[in-house]
């Protein structure tokens, strides 16, 4: 029996450079290439024919569940409100089927973005437990979370039980894989735009998801909190751990099949950080300079991007959720760069509009993983 996933999802903010009103109409990702097709991905020659293998393998499906709608939530069943559909994903593997799991941010939405109505502050205040990322991720919560813990309803940090990456000053080059694969760094030309940036997220890269790795200490330590709670969830949390470990090296070792010389980055914003580090990737730029999509895109910044690209001979740039389109098509124009756009937030569902709990996680890593190695390795 499948865990109880609900999705809050009465707000669809609107931002410059997001979908907007186009997240009611969400991608939802089917990951063939696990049963089989990366073989064919593997026979074909071009680029273009590659990527568009990988996009021909969506659905289009309309938005995710709320509360109110389609999913009824089991009102006898403790209740586990985490901010994201990523940690949400993680959370329903590690309770199973004893626990209730509501999602506010709607899968597929920018947390930096994300809005709490008045409804999902109630759901909050009706948990047994919040789980949320932390380190500003979700910086429109952050308030509402100081005051659930003054009324001492339980909160798990994510980011409290990680090594997180320090941010970066404006004017200081950052390395973000010094301890696997010495070079990479970030050039921020413009101060104005770095510096809000920082503000965003002063104490840290929150964007520990995209390594498997730091998910998984995750995991142990959210078991820990919830076996607390009374729940019965057996060794669910140290099982799922252990096949994230082994699913890490799978995905090491499908990077590794990249040249190193073609382990190089462009992104939308600074969400790879971690990603980088693991799988020895360098990010040479970045159109939205920060680890925010919130921060601002400078003329500036755009001339750096350009500069770093065409020193590194650097053929494709990758863009996400909250990355400013109108940007993007004019580094492709003027530099002759591909644009392929990745899945940083994105969760698999199942045909009822719920995240297909721990196998979503995994699924969604490796088809990032799949979706920027098969746009480099040409």
């Amino acid at each position: 029996m499948a865990p109880t996933v609900v999705l809050e999802d009465d707000t669809f903010p609107t931002h410059s450079g997001s979908h907007g009103e186009d997240h009611k109409m969400r991608i939802i990702t089917i990951f063939w290439y696990r049963l089989g097709m990366r073989n064919r991905l593997d026979s074909t020659s071009s680029m273009g024919a590659r990527v568009a293998g990988l996009a021909a393998i969506t659905l289009l499906a309309t938005s995710c569940s709320s509360a109110s709608d389609d999913a009824v939530p089991v009102s006898d069943l403790p209740r586990i409100v985490v901010s994201h559909a990523v940690l949400g994903a993680v959370t329903s593997e590690i309770v199973g089927t004893s626990a209730e799991v509501v999602v506010l941010v709607p899968n597929g939405v920018d947390p930096h973005v994300f809005e709490p109505s008045a409804k999902d502050i109630e759901t909050l205040n009706s948990a047994d437990l919040v789980v949320v990322n932390g380190l500003g991720l979700e910086s429109r919560l952050e308030d509402i979370v100081g005051d659930l813990r003054a009324r001492q309803i339980p909160i798990f940090e994510a980011t409290d039980h990680i090594s997180a990456h320090e941010t970066p000053k404006p004017d200081e080059p950052k390395d973000v894989h010094a301890d696997e694969h010495a070079g990479g760094h970030d050039d921020h030309a413009d101060e104005s735009a770095g510096d809000h940036a920082d503000h965003l997220h002063s104490e840290g890269d929150p964007h520990f998801w995209t390594d498997p790795r730091l998910m998984a200490d995750v995991v142990e330590e959210l078991g820990d909190v919830i076996r607390d709670l009374g729940l019965d969830i057996g060794d669910r949390a140290l099982m799922f751990s252990e096949r994230l470990l082994t699913f890490d090296q799978d995905m090491l070792a499908r990077t590794e099949t990249l040249a190193v010389e073609r382990r190089v980055l462009v992104t939308g914003h600074e969400s790879l950080g971690y990603f980088a580090e693991r799988y020895g990737f360098d990010i040479i730029g970045t159109i939205i300079p920060g680890l925010s999509t919130s921060a601002e895109v400078s003329a500036g910044n755009l001339a750096a991007v350009k500069k770093a690209v065409e020193e590194s001979g650097v053929d494709v740039i990758f863009t996400e959720l909250g990355t400013p389109s109108a940007s993007a098509r004019v580094l492709s124009d003027e530099l002759g760069v591909d644009v392929v756009e990745i899945s940083t937030h994105l969760i698999p569902e199942d045909e009822s509009g719920s995240a297909v709990a721990g196998d979503a996680y995994i699924a969604f890593i490796e088809f990032l993983v799949e979706t920027i190695v098969s746009a480099l390795e040409i």
